[in-house]
């Protein structure tokens, strides 16, 4: 049983990862192959916004379960110029401040991808090709946004060990401190807390990506008549590009060339 609880913790997205990798290679591949050969040259006739659409479908998947293998391994892309000046209980000490700060994005997308989907499914909308609901579309966040969680809930506890109950609480109440301002209703311009929050999130070595994420949401907490309903919608749709499939094709090329 610990044997299978290990490689679970090591592998649990992996297989998901290669399977929607090859799948969405398969998808795109057949679709020029037929637009160029067998419709160009011997003037077949088919649709194939299907398989585009459902490539999509596969590299929004991925996309946001590879998310969970770099928390696991600490490889988010952040800046750490100021961090790095704290020494290594600094450090330790950020290390609850960011995951903590991730982890309360998570918990944020989850309750609002929820909302959305509960909506979709009492108000159906569907794919313009595969027709299927938007609602099945949308499952990606929780799920993925719930191995993300989990995946900071193992480093966090990990971490909070490491630092002992001083450290560990210097850093949730800095996360306390970060969220105060959302709490106290401040009559600030948006434009100003979305700048000054991302900032300040950089600056504590936050991920970018996460950065982003949280200081958006902060905007609109801000606020207070920008629509929350739309953060799950634009966490699905800010994937949701045809060009950003050439990513599949070179990260195929690169493993091949590295097995040469």
């Amino acid at each position: 049983m610990n044997a299978l609880l290990t490689w679970l913790d090591d592998n649990l997205e992996k297989p998901f990862l290669v399977i929607g990798l090859l799948t969405a290679i398969a998808l795109i591949t057949w679709q020029v192959l037929f637009r160029y050969i067998f419709a160009g040259i011997f003037g077949m006739e088919g649709n194939t916004a299907w398989a585009e659409e459902l490539s999509l479908m596969c590299f929004i998947w991925c996309s946001y379960l590879a998310v969970p293998i770099a928390i696991k391994k600490r490889d988010n892309l952040a800046v750490t110029a100021l961090v790095g000046r704290f020494g290594e209980r600094g450090q330790n000490i950020f290390w609850i401040i960011d995951e903590g700060a991730f982890l309360l994005l998570c918990i944020i997308i989850i309750r609002l991808a929820c909302e959305t989907i509960a909506m979709q499914m009492r108000f159906p909308q569907y794919t313009t090709a595969v027709h299927l609901p938007y609602w099945v579309c949308y499952l990606s966040l929780p799920i993925s946004f719930g191995l993300m969680a989990l995946r900071l809930l193992q480093n966090l506890w990990r971490q909070m060990r490491a630092c002992g109950l001083v450290d560990t609480l210097a850093g949730l109440a800095v996360l306390a401190l970060l969220a105060a301002p959302v709490f106290l209703g401040l009559d600030v311009d948006t434009a100003i807390v979305l700048m000054v929050s991302l900032v300040i999130f950089l600056l504590l070595g936050i991920p970018i990506a996460v950065c982003l994420a949280l200081a958006g949401i902060t905007a609109i907490a801000f606020s207070g008549d920008l629509p929350w309903g739309t953060v799950a919608q634009v966490a699905y749709s800010s994937l949701n590009s045809f060009p950003f499939l050439a990513i599949y094709f070179f990260i195929a090329a690169g493993m091949g060339q590295q097995e040469r």
